[in-house]
């Protein structure tokens, strides 16, 4: 990826003075980079909605939103667990105040919320 790569749909930094970079790209789902200049294809992320990444500020965890709904990477994208959302999911935000409490928007306009880190979903 480089200002003349298109394709990039949503960017997030992780925590920390030098924070991992996480993109999701059109053609090649979710890519990472420690430098923002040499960036690799985390191949073992779910696919994506075009817009559903986010990072938890605090505890470095990176959430997808997709067709299967939400996923959690708890090792900046090495390996993903689904969050069993009762649909797909076309975003997912972190609260940046609480490290359990994320908010999705599913694929049919119901907003869900879970206070539990993703174990339960409330409309």
């Amino acid at each position: 990826m480089s200002a003349a790569t298109p394709g990039a749909m949503a960017l997030a930094a992780g925590p920390g003075d030098t924070p991992r970079l996480y993109a999701l790209m059109l053609d090649a789902g979710l890519t990472v980079s420690d430098d923002g200049i040499a960036w690799q294809r985390a191949a073992t992320a779910p696919p994506a909605a075009s817009a559903g990444l986010d990072i938890h500020l605090v505890s470095g965890n990176v959430y997808i939103a997709g067709p299967e709904g939400v996923a959690r990477s708890e090792d900046e994208g090495a390996s993903w667990t689904n969050l069993k959302l009762p649909e797909g999911a076309l975003l997912v935000t972190a609260d940046p105040q609480e490290v359990a409490r994320l908010y999705a928007a599913g694929a049919s306009g119901t907003v869900y919320r879970a206070h539990d880190g993703g174990s339960t979903w409330h409309p």
